[in-house]
């Protein structure tokens, strides 16, 4: 996974042609390595998030006679690479990477220009993040029963394997669907993933068992008890 910056004067053609120009061949990428297409952040409108789409990296090439002056006209003649892309993904919801990383891990990023590798530790965040507020990224077909067990089984790596609540640990089969304990995520609502959860759901999802599930859910509503 690599992080690529991109103007705003740039950001429509990059999109459109799905192809990114570069004043040096990048190092390190390889065909179908998922691209974080970033517009910069001075360029965002209000409320608007800089990473929109991902792409997949195809090969890297020097642009044809007169490519850059079409594609991005009055460009200052600085681009000697052209990367071409492909499978773009317009994701459900946008984000930027300060709020799935955290700002600590985010500087390593945040002035860096030309294409950078995602470090494996932030890559997994990235991916989970991908996978669980951005439909277009869930790796195949899952039924509500099957993405609440991916749920709670990404949720129990973040948290830890156990209540936090009362710290009850659960015993966890790595069968995605197949939990032997019941775990519960609090404030989970599967109907509604696609469109309410914030920038990083993992940080509003809260393991906890069944007990203090039922606890919690009696003092809310006491006259169901």
């Amino acid at each position: 996974m690599h992080l690529f910056k991109t103007s705003g004067k740039t950001y429509h053609n990059v999109i459109k042609h799905q192809i990114h120009a570069f004043a040096k061949f990048p190092r390190g990428l390889k065909d179908g390595d998922i691209l974080l297409i970033s517009k910069n952040k001075a360029d965002c409108q209000a409320n608007e998030k800089q990473i929109q789409y991902t792409m997949s990296y195809k090969l890297s090439r020097s642009p044809f006679l007169g490519e850059i002056e079409t594609l991005w006209p009055k460009n200052p003649g600085t681009w000697n690479c052209i990367v071409e892309c492909g499978n773009l993904v317009k994701l459900d919801h946008s984000f930027n990477l300060e709020e799935v990383l955290g700002y600590d891990s985010y500087r390593h990023y945040r002035n860096i220009q030309i294409p950078i590798r995602i470090k494996i530790e932030d890559e997994q965040k990235v991916l989970d993040y991908l996978q669980i507020a951005n439909s277009t990224h869930l790796q195949g077909s899952l039924n509500e029963n099957d993405l609440t067990a991916r749920l709670i089984e990404l949720c129990l790596e973040h948290h830890g394997p156990s209540c936090v609540f009362c710290g009850k640990e659960f015993s966890v089969q790595k069968n995605l669907g197949r939990l032997k304990n019941q775990i519960f995520l609090h404030q989970l609502n599967t109907k509604m993933y696609k469109n309410q959860w914030g920038p990083n759901p993992l940080n509003s999802l809260i393991p906890i068992c069944k007990k203090c599930y039922s606890m919690i859910h009696e003092s809310e509503n006491p006259s169901a008890a």
